[in-house]
């Protein structure tokens, strides 16, 4: 969650009570703490939401209430898989999957 206010991101603690709040999901918690690269690359397994590979990893570092910052670490089969950019076509509406 963005405060536009502030001009910072929410922690994930405090966007999860928000979600929580919603009757909303948020996104898998995998782990916290201090990684190695070859670590993190080994959390990079089957996604939590479907049955293909993790496109990557979220990384935040948190002080607070706040983001402080961020990074996204991709599986390189993902990055190579991309044609076109998803901003150079037209605009697709996300839907939930049906419940399997």
């Amino acid at each position: 969650v963005y405060d536009r206010s502030k001009g910072r991101f929410w922690s994930t603690a405090r966007r999860d009570a928000l979600l929580r709040s919603l009757g909303l999901a948020a996104v898998p918690h995998l782990a916290e703490g201090r990684f190695s690269l070859d670590e993190l690359a080994a959390m990079m397994t089957t996604s939590r939401v479907g049955h293909a590979p993790m496109e990557g990893l979220y990384l935040r570092r948190e002080v607070g209430d706040w983001l402080a910052a961020r990074a996204k670490l991709v599986r390189a089969g993902f990055a190579q898989a991309i044609d076109t950019h998803w901003s150079r076509g037209p605009l697709r509406r996300n839907r939930l999957a049906p419940r399997s």
